[in-house]
């Protein structure tokens, strides 16, 4: 049975339970094995709850007012699913960007999606929001559950958790972390940014910039039709990557970004410019993780295309265009599996600003 509790600790470290828990239980027709992942904020002096449930197979968020944190009371479906975003909403959150607010959530039931946001507004007095504009905050298989928060410097930082479920041990064995004694990590930060047709974009926080180390850098590189230029950017397994992809000079149908390679593995990472598709393929990452995942990639009138990569140990984080399509998964291999390099396929590629760097520890 799933209920929301208070615990109460002064210095966040040692905690009391109160002993009016728990302070809601779910409502009638929600299934009380779906009712979970509560999270609050506070608008004009009242504080407010929302809470992923379900009613009769669809997702929901369950919105609750208190005055004083241990008393609540129901207020609205404040959003909810007719069954095209699944069957529950994992991890809500719901926060203001400018004049606008965001529903975050990562949906079960609705395919290859981990992590989908909704942008609208909300009517306080009725507990309803209406959304506008839905994108993706990640393309890729392993960004789930994230949740945001409102820094020192007034950015909206989101931070996500770097697996998905297919990691559950019903499913797999937590992968080859389990034999190396640890299981899971979380993303780099990135700031949520709303953008002018109020779409999001997810960037890295521009102080994962102190990480940077030994930079290599080349201007303009034209790689012929078929070729391989190798890139250079740090060991090749710990390294910040980045360069443009220059529209108006490139003439290939398809540029593809090799990451983690060596002894017969890869990591393809391809730009389909001829069909405006992104896609990553980890089949051959590592002999165990697969899968390929899939994104629309908006290049019509634009002059040029920038890519950023950051890659650790275990996970591979590409950001296009400032975050506007982000696609993040774990690969798991071994360090001698270090190369990177682009290959155009149909025509040559234009590379402009490349800049590699390894990353400190």
């Amino acid at each position: 049975m799933q209920t929301q509790n208070i615990a109460i600790s002064e210095d966040g470290v040692h905690f009391t339970k109160y002993e009016g828990n728990p302070v809601i239980e779910a409502p009638s027709g929600v299934p009380t094995d779906y009712f979970r992942d509560p999270k609050m904020w506070e608008h004009e002096g009242l504080y407010y709850m929302v809470v992923g449930a379900q009613r009769d197979g669809k997702a929901q968020a369950l919105l609750y007012r208190s005055e004083n944190l241990l008393d609540w009371e129901f207020l609205n479906v404040m959003h909810e699913s007719r069954g095209e975003w699944g069957y529950m909403w994992e991890c809500p959150d719901f926060f203001p960007l400018k004049d606008k607010w965001v529903f975050l959530c990562s949906p079960m039931g609705a395919g290859e999606r981990t992590t989908v946001y909704f942008v609208g507004d909300i009517d306080y007095a009725t507990g309803r929001f209406v959304y506008t504009v839905t994108g993706e905050s990640d393309w890729g298989f392993d960004f789930y559950a994230p949740q945001t928060f409102v820094d020192a410097q007034g950015r909206r930082i989101a931070v996500g958790w770097a697996n998905g479920w297919d990691w559950m041990p019903f499913w797999k064995d937590w992968g080859p972390t389990y034999q190396q004694g640890w299981c899971g990590s979380l993303s780099v930060p990135r700031e949520v940014v709303l953008n002018d047709d109020l779409t999001l974009s997810f960037r890295p926080v521009a102080e994962l910039d102190r990480l940077r180390a030994d930079m290599s850098a080349g201007e303009n590189v034209t790689v012929r039709d078929g070729q391989r230029h190798v890139v250079q950017a740090g060991d090749g397994v710990h390294f910040d990557l980045s360069f443009a992809l220059d529209l108006e000079a490139t003439r290939a149908k398809q540029v593809d970004l090799l990451l983690r390679c060596g002894e017969g593995k890869r990591t393809v990472c391809t730009f389909d410019l001829e069909h405006a598709e992104m896609s990553v393929d980890r089949n051959d990452s590592d002999g165990w993780s697969k899968g390929k995942t899939h994104s629309p990639l908006m290049v019509a009138g634009s002059p040029r295309m920038e890519v950023e990569v950051i890659g650790d140990t275990s996970s591979l984080e590409i950001f296009i265009n400032g975050g506007r399509v982000v696609h993040s998964l774990n690969v798991f291999a071994p360090a001698t599996c270090n190369e990177i390099a682009v290959e155009p396929h149909g025509g040559d590629a234009a590379l402009a600003d490349i800049r590699g760097y390894a990353l400190r520890p």
